[in-house]
This record gives C-alpha cells, sequence and structure tokens, in this order.
C-alpha cells in the first residue's frame, strides 16, 4: 500500500530526476541539442524577448505555426 502511495505522489507531482528517468536517449539528446542552441543563440545575441501577454501570445502563435509546419512536413514525407 505504501508503495502505491510513494507512486500516486510521484506521478501527480515528479521530479526532474522522475521526469528525466522516463526519457529516452534520443529525447535526451534532442534537448542537449536545443539548450546548446538556446545557448549559442544568446551568446550570438540572436534571440527574441516576449513581453506581457501580447508577447506570450505572439510566442505561442509562433510555436503553433512551427508545430503546424513540421507536422505537415512529416505528413508528406509519408
Amino acid at each position: 500500500m505504501e508503495d502505491e502511495d510513494a507512486r500516486a505522489v510521484r506521478l501527480a507531482k515528479p521530479s526532474a530526476e522522475d521526469i528525466l528517468t522516463d526519457l529516452t536517449q534520443e529525447q535526451l539528446d534532442g534537448i542537449r541539442r536545443r539548450v546548446r542552441a538556446g545557448i549559442a543563440s544568446i551568446e550570438a545575441d540572436s534571440y527574441a524577448e516576449y513581453e506581457g501577454r501580447e508577447g506570450l501570445e505572439q510566442l505561442a502563435e509562433q510555436v503553433k505555426a512551427t508545430g503546424k509546419k513540421i507536422l505537415a512536413e512529416k505528413v508528406s514525407k509519408r
């Protein structure tokens, strides 16, 4: 019973270690690549800043558009 309770707590609010444990090596490598690219863009002063609700909405629209583009590319390759 205690094991089930501990598992329920872990699943309800996973720690970073719990999340990393569930990732595949490919996913971890992808995260590392994106973090390195992000750091490189900051060092190159090539990044965008978003302010307030309007900025957040702008960012969300850009993320959605990028996701749709990637999805369309994957579908067209099939």
